[in-house]
Parts: C-alpha cells; sequence; structure tokens
C-alpha cells in the first residue's frame, strides 16, 4: 500500500501551521488590549488648570505673579516648556526664567489653537512634540494671556500589561498553540483510540472486525496491516479447523474402507479353513472373492498412500520438458480398448501444435489416468466421452466431459473431496477409493495448476489449466 503523505510529514506541517496561527492571534489580541502608551499633554493639561486658578486669585502685583510663576515653573520645565503672561498688546508682562522671547505674535498661535481645536501638534517621530496653549485670565480686571509652550516630550503610561507585554503574549501564545493544535490532532487521536479498540476485539477472538481505514499514511497502513492479519487469523483457524474434521474423516472413512473388504477377507479365509466350501468350484469362487477384495485393499492403501505424500508435500517432483499432446495420446492408447469395453466413444479434438509444458510426466499421466477411469466408471453407457485440448495465451487447456446421472450442486463442490463419491455412484462402484479426483487436483497444484468440475445439462466436464 502506497504512503501519499506520511505521518511525520503532516505532524511537522500542523505543528508550523499552528505556531504561526498562535503568533498571529495572540499579537490581534494583545494590540486590542494594550493601548497607546505614550501621553502628550495629560498631565501638563492638569497643570495649567491649577496654574490658571491660582493666577486668577492673585492681585495685580508682579511678586505675587511670579511667586505662581516660580511655583509652577519647575513642571513645566520639567516638560521642556515655558511660561509667558502677555497682554492684549503682545508686550510681555511675565515670564519664566527659563524664557528669554522679547515679544510674542500671538496671532499666529492663536489661529492654531482655533483650527486645530487641540493644544498639540504631533511631529510623527516618537520623540516629541511642539505644544502651545493659550488661555485668557482676568486678573485685577485686567484680561491678559497666558501662554505655555515648547516641545514637550512624550510620557510613558505605566499599566500593567504594558509592564508585562512580552511575558503575556508569549503566555497567550502558547495557550493560543495548545488549543489550536488539541484541535488538529483531535481526529487523529480518536482514529487512533479506534485502532486500540480493533486491535481489543481482534485479542478478544472478533476476527470478523474490520477497522476503518482512512488517512493514506502510517495510522492508515496499520488498520490495513490489522484488517490482514485478522483476515488471515480467520482463514487459517477455518482452514486448521478444516484439516481438523478432515483429519477426522479421514480416520473415520479409511476405518470404514478397510473394514468391509477385510471382514469379507477375514470370513472367506475362515470357511476355506474349516473346508466350509462343497466343492473345488466352490472354494475357487472363494478364492477369487479374497483375491478381488485384498486388490481393492490394495488400491486403497497405495492410493492413500501417494495422496499423503503428495498433500503433505513430502514427494519430489521429476521435474522435466515434455509434449503434453504425446503424453495424452499415450494415456488414450492405454485406455482405448476400456473405453470401447464400455460401450463408450471417446472423441478427440486436440490442436494440432506441439504444445510444451514443464512438469513431472508420471505425476500429469496419473491425473488423466484417474479421469479417465472417471469418467469410464460414472458415464451413462452408452454415450460419448469428449476430450478437448486448447491454448490459450500462456496456458493449455484441456477439458474431458461425460454424460453421467443428475449431480447435486454440492456434489460438484464436493467431487474433490477426499473419500467423497457421489451417493448414486456409491452404490455402482464398490471399489473406488474416493481419492482418485483429489489425487488429481493436488497433483495440479502442485504444478501451479488448476483442475476444477462443472455440471450441466446432464453433462460434468473436469478442466484443467496448465502454465505453458
Amino acid at each position: 500500500m502506497k504512503i501519499k503523505l506520511g505521518l511525520k510529514f503532516k505532524m511537522i506541517t500542523m505543528f508550523l501551521v499552528c505556531i504561526y496561527i498562535s503568533m498571529v492571534l495572540s499579537g490581534i489580541i494583545m494590540r486590542s488590549f494594550v493601548k497607546g502608551n505614550v501621553d502628550y499633554t495629560s498631565r501638563i493639561s492638569n497643570v495649567n488648570i491649577k496654574f490658571i486658578k491660582e493666577l486668577k486669585k492673585v492681585s495685580n502685583k508682579s511678586n505675587e505673579i511670579n511667586k505662581v510663576i516660580e511655583k509652577y515653573e519647575k513642571k513645566y520645565k520639567e516638560n521642556n516648556l515655558k511660561i509667558y503672561i502677555i497682554n492684549n498688546k503682545e508686550k510681555i508682562l511675565y515670564k519664566g526664567s527659563t524664557s528669554n522671547e522679547k515679544s510674542i505674535d500671538l496671532e499666529p498661535l492663536i489661529d492654531k489653537q482655533i483650527t486645530l481645536q487641540d493644544e498639540i501638534r504631533y511631529d510623527g517621530n516618537g520623540k516629541g512634540v511642539y505644544y502651545s496653549r493659550i488661555s485668557a485670565v482676568k486678573v485685577n480686571n485686567e484680561v491678559v494671556n497666558v501662554l505655555v509652550k515648547g516641545n514637550i516630550n512624550p510620557i510613558k503610561v505605566d499599566h500593567f500589561i504594558d509592564r508585562h507585554s512580552g511575558d503575556i503574549g508569549s503566555l497567550l501564545m502558547i495557550i493560543i498553540f495548545i488549543i489550536i493544535i488539541s484541535i488538529f490532532i483531535r481526529p487523529k487521536l480518536k482514529y487512533i483510540k479506534e485502532i486500540c479498540h480493533g486491535l481489543n476485539e481482534v485479542a478478544k477472538g472478533n476476527l470478523k472486525y474490520r477497522i476503518r481505514e482512512k488517512g493514506k499514511d502510517e495510522l492508515q497502513l496499520i488498520a490495513f496491516n490489522i484488517n490482514n492479519m485478522s483476515e488471515e487469523l480467520e482463514r487459517k483457524i477455518k482452514n486448521e479447523r478444516k484439516i481438523e474434521k478432515s483429519k477426522q474423516d479421514l480416520i473415520t472413512n479409511v476405518a470404514h474402507d478397510l473394514r468391509t473388504p477385510l471382514t469379507n477377507i477375514i470370513g472367506y479365509v475362515e470357511i476355506i479353513k474349516e473346508r466350509g466350501y462343497k466343492n473345488k468350484n466352490e472354494l475357487l469362487k472363494y478364492i477369487g472373492i479374497i483375491s478381488n477384495k485384498s486388490e481393492s485393499l490394495r488400491k486403497l492403501t497405495n492410493d492413500l498412500f501417494i495422496y499423503t505424500k503428495l498433500s503433505s508435500g513430502s514427494i519430489t517432483l521429476n521435474i522435466t520438458r515434455f509434449s503434453i499432446n504425446e503424453l495424452i495420446e499415450q494415456v488414450i492408447d492405454e485406455y482405448i480398448d476400456l473405453f470401447e469395453n464400455n460401450n463408450l466413444k471417446l472423441k478427440e479434438d486436440l490442436i494440432d501444435e506441439n504444445i510444451i509444458i514443464n512438469g513431472d510426466a508420471d505425476k500429469i499421466a496419473r491425473l488423466f489416468n484417474n479421469l479417465f477411469t472417471n469418467a469410464i466408471k460414472y458415464s451413462i453407457k452408452p454415450s460419448d466421452v469428449n476430450l478437448k485440448l486448447i491454448k490459450e495465451g500462456e496456458k493449455v487447456i484441456i477439458s474431458i466431459s461425460n454424460k453421467c446421472n443428475s449431480l447435486e450442486g454440492e456434489d460438484i463442490n464436493n467431487l474433490f473431496e477426499r473419500f467423497y463419491i457421489a451417493d448414486k455412484s456409491r452404490s455402482k462402484d464398490k471399489n473406488s477409493s474416493g481419492l482418485g479426483l483429489a489425487i488429481s487436483k493436488t497433483i495440479a497444484e502442485l504444478h501451479k495448476g488448476k483442475l476444477s468440475a462443472d455440471y450441466k445439462n446432464g453433462v460434468i466436464t473436469f478442466v484443467l489449466e496448465m502454465k505453458i
């Protein structure tokens, strides 16, 4: 089974994607919580308000006004700002110690303040802004202008999130990463649990259980192998049970098939020993029966021996290259008289091409001997037996057909079982061992071939397929 994308590749890709998504989301969330940390005017605005209030309370005496200016000049100086008190004629009446201008044109400053509706002009570099604020104050019935101006420095706002934004961002990214990767790997974890459940079912003996195969990765390959293992175990267990049953049937059938002729032989031997025969002709008859029964035993034991060796694999095939056409012609020559004596006519349909195969000629000849013997025993007489040999690609196909008594479908499936003989035929041939077709099928399989049977319209056909 081909794996398209390995689990390792998928996990690495998933890991990188989760890291990227967690970084993006944590950045978006942090930006939404972390406010602008630079403030330019909030503190100065509060100072301005207090400064103006105190100026309104003093009398128009320079020493009192200067005291108020001195009081607030320090705070303004910290922010790089200068203080001026100017009359309507733009004459500087009072100023701070750091203020050095002798005259100031208020009109541009007033216009800017009205236009911007703000008291700052941000220069955009984050290092400072130009600040000016003009306030009209009435001091002892005289209106004066209080001007505060200069390049104000930004003030850092000290929030908890701002102070720990790096740690909070890292922690947030880890939490998001865990959540996302948990979502991504959940199907895989669920599939692993499904595989574990399948293994438990197989361990309990439920070999029919099949794990769902999906993913085209190592997990799917594991599920595929477990399913194959279950199927193979189920097949082997069934085969073991079949073999065990076959062993029991073998013992039963051998005991049955040996007991009957042995009983007859022993019976007639006892008669001869006790001189229970009337005359010489009767004696010869009993001896003939004993001979026939002994021959049946010999054939049964011989077939059983051959079948056991073939099935166990202990037999060694003598593989040579030979002409299958010539081999069939030789077998036909041996059986042609038997066909005629049983009122059967063998019709041949063999191709002219000489077909050479690799195999054990003696074993293949025995296969055809069994098929011809089977046709002679169970054909309806008189009738024709058709033998056909053709070539299809890299295979040679030989078929033998003959008319026979009606067979049920289950008989066809069981014909190659050892000791199986169709009931209608058993009564006709007491000497059949029931191993002929089983031996033939085993020989075909040892040659990597196939022997099958088909019954249709009163005609049974055995088909042998072998590689050239």
